[in-house]
């Protein structure tokens, strides 16, 4: 019998064929941020992983939700010094990416290509790849002007985060310079 906690999903917590994936995987999401239950965060990570786009041309509550998994795994690879969940992070922002429309949704856009850039800035503090702090120097750069340009493009703590992480990975490239 299907956990009374998981509607819309069966025994192993996989979404039901005709179950919105994004909402079952919102929903779990929803009971890490209330009771930190690691299994709920690895389940909704895992369930937007497998969720097919939906059939929107922009999507900000998927978007914003993987925005926010992504930060968050984030946080649980540094407290547990795991490159393992920082790796599949990235990867997760990266599907998310290819479903984003990037000339008609460019707040989606910013959001998603800031926090990967974030990820891969700590990839690079982690490994020393100097790939992937190119990588997010890029994409920190590509949308530094349209922060600036839009400031309510995003809220102050997303813009906030956004500059923090634009900031430290310059400040990485100016180390490695020397």
């Amino acid at each position: 019998m299907a956990d009374p906690r998981n509607q819309g999903t069966d025994d192993s917590g996989r979404p039901a064929d005709d179950a919105d994936w994004v909402e079952a995987a919102a929903e779990s999401f929803e009971r890490w941020r209330t009771a930190s239950d690691m299994k709920a965060l690895s389940r909704a990570a895992g369930i937007l992983n497998g969720a097919a786009p939906r059939m929107m041309i922009m999507d900000p509550e998927r978007t914003q939700l993987a925005a926010e998994i992504g930060e968050t795994l984030l946080v649980v690879s540094v407290k547990g010094a795991r490159p393992d969940v920082l790796d599949y992070a990235i990867g997760l922002l990266k599907r998310e990416l290819s479903f984003v429309d990037r000339m008609l949704d460019l707040q989606g856009t910013a959001l998603l290509e800031g926090r990967l850039a974030m990820l891969l800035t700590e990839r690079f503090y982690l490994s020393g790849g100097l790939e992937d702090l190119a990588a997010a120097l890029e994409l920190y750069g590509g949308h530094a002007q349209y922060v600036e340009a839009i400031p309510d493009v995003f809220d102050d703590r997303e813009r906030a985060m956004f500059w923090w992480g634009f900031g430290k990975a310059h400040q990485h490239k100016a180390a490695v310079v020397k």
